[in-house]
């Protein structure tokens, strides 16, 4: 029974990787969401955080918020691979597999640069420690990275998908029943922390509930089921939902995120549907570099900002101060995450995928 099983998911395994792989304006979307979140870090947080010599003509102090476009991404691509099939343990390895080992390769390899170019930015002993978790302001300590600060986000959403999933509500006709509960579980969480009344514990559920992001994650899922389900009364429902998703982003979060929110939503509706990859299937060439971008896009993310500022701030010193010079560190950031992806991560996946199947 259990070979036969094991069977059904290799058989199955090709089939979601083609389906997978179709969505390719999903690649050109989060590629080209990298590159704005490279972009701010360059420029205006760096500005913030350690200051230009020279002003810059440019910025893009709306990039952060690509995250969101991660976000929302997240939660479209993982009803769209797991919706047959699930199993909690099986997926929760799955991810933490995904996650962890590389996420590990990048804090050695961002330890290693700081020693070199960002004395002041190495971390203690401790810290480096307690960053392995990828929680370390549990234990009372900061990130390595500022990035990593999305890390846990992405892992709380998929313990809280995993849980309430693994009842079944995946399975069939692409039932929707397990993401209205995580809908109301969602509303409760926003009213209490974010209500009028100052109630207890309120920390603890936004750390691990994020109520404050986790709407994202879920509109994400709720595009899935407005392009792929058949029931009209669900779409319905989907629209509904994603409306209520705006409501909470323009209560919650500055104009300029409220309008990036709605910009990566519609670019998350259009990019995933079917017939819109294929009739631009023309244009795929010339957006090859962005699906570059999204090949290497995990490792770019977790190396690129406190490196790149130490670069930065390296040339700078040179008299290095045009924008113009800021091509330097971008192409080095792209550089150093091919060379880790292909080179570290690849390997890596390809080495435990074959220790699993043993299993």
């Amino acid at each position: 029974m259990g070979g036969k099983k094991r069977m059904v998911e290799k058989t199955n395994k090709p089939a979601m990787e083609k389906r997978i792989n179709s969505l390719w304006l999903l690649d050109v979307f989060r590629g080209l969401s990298a590159l704005l979140i490279v972009l701010y870090h360059y420029t205006t947080q760096y500005d913030k955080s350690i200051g230009h010599l020279a002003k810059y003509n440019f910025s893009f102090p709306w990039g952060c918020h690509a995250v969101y476009a991660f976000f929302m991404l997240s939660g479209f691509l993982i009803v769209y691979t797991y919706k047959e099939n699930f199993n909690m343990v099986s997926f929760l390895k799955k991810r933490c597999v995904r996650l962890y080992p590389m996420f590990w390769v990048c804090m050695v390899v961002t330890t290693i640069y700081m020693a070199f170019i960002f004395p002041e930015r190495v971390p203690s002993v401790r810290q480096f420690l307690l960053n392995i978790t990828m929680f370390p302001t549990l234990f009372g300590s900061t990130a390595i990275d500022g990035v990593y600060w999305t890390m846990p986000k992405e892992l709380i959403f998929y313990i809280i998908f995993a849980i309430i999933a693994c009842g079944g509500g995946l399975k069939g006709k692409q039932k929707a029943k397990w993401l209205w509960l995580c809908i109301v579980i969602e509303v409760i969480c926003l009213i209490y922390c974010f209500g009028p009344f100052d109630l207890p514990a309120q920390w603890g559920i936004i750390f691990f509930m994020i109520p404050d992001y986790m709407y994202v994650f879920l509109a994400g899922c709720a595009v899935y089921y407005l392009n792929y389900t058949e029931n009209l009364q669900q779409k319905g429902m989907m629209i509904i939902y994603l409306i209520i998703c705006t409501v909470v982003c323009k209560c919650l979060c500055s104009e300029s995120t409220f309008i990036f929110f709605i910009f990566s939503l519609c670019m998350l509706i259009l990019c995933s549907r079917e017939k819109t990859n294929q009739k631009t299937e023309g244009m795929k060439q010339i957006l090859r570099p962005f699906i570059f971008l999204s090949e290497i896009s995990y490792v770019l993310y977790l190396t690129h900002q406190f490196i790149g500022f130490g670069i930065i701030r390296k040339m700078e010193m040179q008299g290095m101060t045009a924008e113009v010079w800021i091509l330097l560190p971008i192409a080095h950031a792209i550089l150093l995450a091919t060379i880790l992806h292909y080179g570290v991560e690849l390997k890596i996946n390809q080495m435990l995928k074959r220790c699993f199947a043993k299993i």
